[in-house]
Formats: structure tokens, C-alpha cells, sequence
């Protein structure tokens, strides 16, 4: 039995991964969601499973008391952990100049700090050899002219990349990298492709979570550890 963590699964990139792994045989997929009657019922192959958690991890003690619950339904120990939950909000999209700070401070206790607090809470269940992903963005990527006002957003991905990569350095029995899941048709893939004035991200959600998962999967410690990955298996300068 393979056990699969993954932050924020109640939709969007988080759910196609869920949706993904269950489908596969003999999976339990650990998924949360800040309010798990908001999720949707997910088919399961043979001998597979989902279970359905409560946690927000821009809370304090949030991602502690989820790894509680975890355990309380059997959960002891994870083989892949996936940190997907992020937030975009609107007001994000300002340039350095006029953005708001306690905007800025929400971006980065959500997508940083949210994602270390995920690490610490699941670190401890992941067994020798298994795989941490911190979920990234091509809008953390250093050479490239960004779209729009991404600034905010980018800025706390970023942070979410350097986590993954420091990570890979600090858990010498663990494969961690970041992974950017390309520019993708989910709410905040569509809310950044109107304020760049586009009709719609390339990407759509099955697409990106096929390749991510294909990514996961072949991952080792070697040849992605501590590296911005993509979905197509290429690889982020940041």
C-alpha cells in the first residue's frame, strides 16, 4: 500500500493529483481541505482509498492537528507528500510600488510559511527514501519577464522553491525538490490569464497532473533533488 499526502486536494491542481493517485491500485490518498464537505467524491481503483482531513496551514497549529487526525484514522506513515495549497488574491496583482503589505505579508504566510508548517507536520511520517513536493510556480522562476503584477505571488513561490531546495540538503534519506505545475486552467491559472489579458492558461488540469505525477514518479534523489522541476520533466532556472 502506497500512502500519498496532498495539501489543499479538495480542487483545483491539488484534486487532479488526488483524483490521479486513487484511481491507481492500492493507494490511500491523505487529502485536506479547509472544509472537507467542500469535497468532491473521488473514484478509487482496487484495494484504493481517499481520506478526507481537516487543515489550514495558515493557522497556527493547523498542520499539526491535521497529522493528528491522520493518525487517528489509521495514518502512520506517508510515502509521498505533496504541498499544493497556495493562495493568489486579487489584490496581488499591483506592482512592488503600490501593493498592499498585509497583501504581501498574506501571500508569503500562506505560500511560505504555510509550506514550511506542512513540512515540519509531515516530515516525521515520511519513510526512509520516500518524497516531499513543494508545489511551485513558473512565476518563481528568476530568468523570465513576468506576467502582469505577479510580483506578489512570485515572490512567495519563490520562497516555496528555496524551501524545497534547502530541504533536499537538510533530509539526506529523502527525495524533496519543487515543482512548477506549468501555467494551468485552474481558478488562479484563469484569474492570471484575465489580468494578463489572455483568454485562458495552455495548460489544462488533467494535463499538468499527468506530467507532474510522471515527474514523481521517476524522481530520485540524484537527478531531482533540490532542483525547480517542471511538469514536462524539464528543469526552472531561479
Amino acid at each position: 500500500m502506497t500512502t500519498v499526502f496532498v495539501s489543499g486536494g479538495n480542487r483545483g491542481i491539488g484534486l487532479g493529483l488526488v483524483q490521479k493517485y486513487a484511481a491507481r491500485e492500492n493507494y490511500t490518498v491523505v487529502a485536506t481541505a479547509r472544509d472537507p464537505t467542500r469535497m468532491p467524491k473521488v473514484d478509487v481503483g482496487p484495494g484504493s482509498k481517499v481520506v478526507v482531513i481537516t487543515m489550514d496551514q495558515a493557522k497556527k497549529d493547523g498542520c499539526v492537528q491535521a497529522i493528528e487526525e491522520a493518525k487517528s484514522k489509521g495514518i502512520t506513515q506517508f510515502d509521498i507528500v505533496i504541498c499544493s495549497a497556495a493562495t493568489l488574491l486579487v489584490e496581488g496583482y499591483a506592482p512592488l510600488r503600490t501593493v498592499g503589505l498585509d497583501v504581501f505579508e498574506e501571500h508569503w504566510r500562506v505560500n511560505v510559511l504555510g509550506f514550511l508548517a506542512v513540512f515540519q507536520a509531515t516530515v516525521p511520517l515520511i519513510r526512509k527514501g520516500g518524497k516531499f513536493v513543494f508545489i511551485s510556480s513558473g512565476s518563481a522562476t528568476i530568468d523570465q519577464v513576468p506576467r502582469g503584477y505577479e510580483v506578489t505571488y512570485g515572490i512567495s513561490k519563490s520562497g516555496a522553491s528555496y524551501l524545497g531546495h534547502f530541504a533536499h540538503y537538510e533530509e539526506p534519506d529523502l527525495v524533496i525538490f519543487p515543482l512548477d505545475p506549468g501555467w494551468t486552467q485552474t481558478d488562479m491559472g484563469n484569474a492570471s490569464a484575465k489580468n494578463a489579458g489572455v483568454d485562458a492558461p495552455p495548460l489544462t488540469i488533467d494535463e499538468s497532473t499527468s506530467g507532474m505525477i510522471k515527474v514523481i514518479d521517476e524522481a530520485t534523489r540524484e537527478t531531482h533533488g533540490g532542483k525547480q522541476m517542471r511538469y514536462d520533466g524539464g528543469q526552472n532556472k531561479w
